[in-house]
């Protein structure tokens, strides 16, 4: 894509990884997703309590060997997988009618394909930008972030009105799995000693200073893996805690509507339009008789005030 010392392609190659991560970090709408499943499925609520903790552990191991996947295939690869296993995850959502199946597709198969796109998306992205690292890094995740924000009030406000939450979850996933795919195809690692145009290297090699690359007995040694490892524990656990809980709420629950007040009992003996029902349950007639005279001669003397004790018997 590029040659040595050419800094042509790479801004193309981050935009890529920026539209990965825009649509793969469309997990956190899972509080919108569940909050609609209940309506449909209330006894399903503790099933859709363990359902986001199962996928992001899922996810969590997968990224694990995504990285050296990444390296061994090339991030364009990886990625098409990932487009095909997240996709395919939220369309089948769409069909599910047992808690077990949307483990099946939404914590398994989905969270699969979270975990092998991340990663390659975040760090191919980082390759073609060493000299800028932090730059290329913060760019990277302010989509991930920003696709949350812009995803949840179109899958709340126009997908699920418009198509129901089962329809809206095929039509997520056939989304995902267009638009991953298709940035996909600009994702590609940087060739071996490729360095950005005017950059030049510290001693001791461009990751000078970093951790480098280092074998994964090599890294567990290192203090700054495990404050890592810590601080990202933390982070984890407070967004879960977040997303699966948070949704936003109809616009009618803001306002509740005000019951109409209870009518007082001079007002239903005055009022004209008061049904007789309320007295046919007390009237003798009204039990004791199948045909409709009694019952017409009982309402009617309940009508009048003044027949009320007398004609009712």
């Amino acid at each position: 894509m590029a040659s040595t010392n050419s800094n042509k392609g790479r801004a193309v190659v981050l935009s890529a990884a920026c539209v990965t991560m825009f649509f793969i970090s469309s997990i956190a709408l899972y509080s919108v997703v569940s909050k609609n499943l209940l309506a449909v499925y209330p006894e399903w609520s503790s099933a859709l309590t363990w359902a986001f903790p199962v996928f992001q552990t899922i996810m969590a191991v997968t990224g694990i060997f995504a990285g050296r996947i990444s390296d061994k295939i090339g991030p364009r690869n990886v990625v098409i997988a990932a487009a095909v296993c997240y996709g395919l995850g939220w369309f089948m959502s769409g069909t599910v009618t047992e808690p077990w199946q949307f483990y099946l597709w939404f914590s398994l198969v989905a969270a699969v394909g979270n975990g092998l796109a991340y990663n390659p998306a975040l760090t191919t992205g980082q390759k073609w930008f060493i000299d800028k690292k932090g730059l290329a890094s913060g760019i990277t995740l302010a989509a991930s972030t920003a696709g949350p924000a812009v995803l949840s009030p179109v899958l709340a406000s126009l997908l699920i009105p418009s198509l129901g939450i089962f329809g809206a979850l095929k039509a997520l996933g056939v989304i995902f799995f267009v638009t991953i795919a298709a940035s996909a195809l600009f994702l590609k690692a940087p060739e071996a000693g490729w360095l950005p145009e005017g950059f030049e290297a510290p001693k001791g090699g461009a990751h000078a200073g970093t951790f480098g690359d280092l074998t994964p007995g090599e890294m567990v040694k290192t203090p700054r893996f495990w404050v890592l490892i810590v601080t990202f524990a933390f982070a984890a656990t407070a967004g879960t805690l977040l997303v699966g809980k948070v949704a936003p709420s109809p616009p009618s629950s803001s306002s509740p509507t005000p019951r109409a007040p209870r009518p007082s009992p001079s007002a239903v003996w005055s009022s004209p339009s008061t049904p007789a029902p309320t007295w046919s349950v007390v009237c003798p007639l009204a039990r004791s008789s199948t045909s409709s005279a009694p019952i017409s001669r009982c309402s009617s003397a309940l009508s009048s005030p003044s027949s009320r004790s007398s004609s009712c018997r």
